[in-house]
């Protein structure tokens, strides 16, 4: 059993599929795994798979034209799983349309467990990804942006800044992934970009060329302070304490994205 790694990210996930194609391979004999994410086994030879972006484009543009939009959009979420099994699951899905010489949209086929697994992951992605649309609480810096903390399960980063680039066009933002220590940022009227190893804390130049205030840090303006207060002031005033259901609370607003919400703090 040959063993292929890929680095954790969709491109790698992607370049591991090209490769069990373009391999001498017996792709039944054949697994995806990503880097840091599995136990080393007796028997199996691992086989480490460089990035390749033009590559990763090959099987993207393969899987478009064969299985069309949809599918690409559902196997792509379920990619941005934290799901250890989410890369060889993809493999095999991917290699059963292929081989079957399947057209159009096949993630329906629920008896085969890998495209079942595929299914639950791209949920798990989904819902939590929805979950931010609700949650996730924009502050306002002293120099005008916009800025949110996250700590999601899942790689729902990208979802949130075309959710936000869409709605809040004419902001400077800042989204901060601050478990993969990543961000989403916005310049105003302008496509949203990425950056990694951002801090938070301004000691970073990868963001300075493109955003218009060299001198951005994360000290709250006077208005996010005052309006923090009031609507503190505001939540605990409408509660009704003979109605207080801690149970249903949390089943509706998990802990885990209280954190950084306004009111919890």
């Amino acid at each position: 059993m040959k063993v292929l790694v890929c680095e954790d990210s969709v491109i790698g996930i992607y370049s591991a599929i090209y490769e069990a194609w373009a391999g001498k391979y017996n792709r039944n004999e054949l697994e995806i795994k990503i880097q840091g994410k599995f136990n080393l086994e007796f028997f199996k030879e691992y086989i480490t798979v460089a990035v390749s972006g033009d590559n990763a484009a090959k099987v993207i543009n393969t899987i478009r034209k064969q299985f069309g939009a949809k599918f690409m959009y559902n196997v792509t979420m379920a990619m941005w799983s934290y799901e250890e099994d989410r890369a060889d699951n993809v493999y095999k899905t991917i290699k059963y349309g292929i081989e079957n010489k399947i057209k159009g949209n096949f993630l329906s086929y629920l008896q085969l467990p890998y495209i079942q697994r595929i299914n639950d992951l791209y949920a798990n992605v989904y819902y939590e990804i929805d979950h931010f649309y609700g949650f996730l609480r924009f502050s306002e810096l002293d120099k005008g942006a916009l800025f949110a903390r996250i700590r999601p399960k899942n790689y729902c980063l990208e979802a949130l800044a075309e959710h936000f680039e869409d709605r809040l066009p004419s902001e400077n933002w800042i989204i901060n992934d601050v478990s993969r220590n990543i961000a989403a940022v916005h310049v105003k009227y302008k496509k949203w970009f990425l950056i990694k190893d951002f801090t938070g804390d301004g000691s970073k130049d990868s963001y300075r060329d493109n955003y218009e205030d060299n001198d951005l840090d994360l000290k709250f303006s006077d208005e996010e302070e005052k309006f923090r207060s009031l609507w503190k002031h505001f939540f605990d005033s409408v509660a009704i304490e003979e109605r207080n259901n801690k149970k249903l609370q949390k089943n509706n607003l998990p802990d885990r994205f209280r954190e950084f919400m306004t009111e919890f703090k």
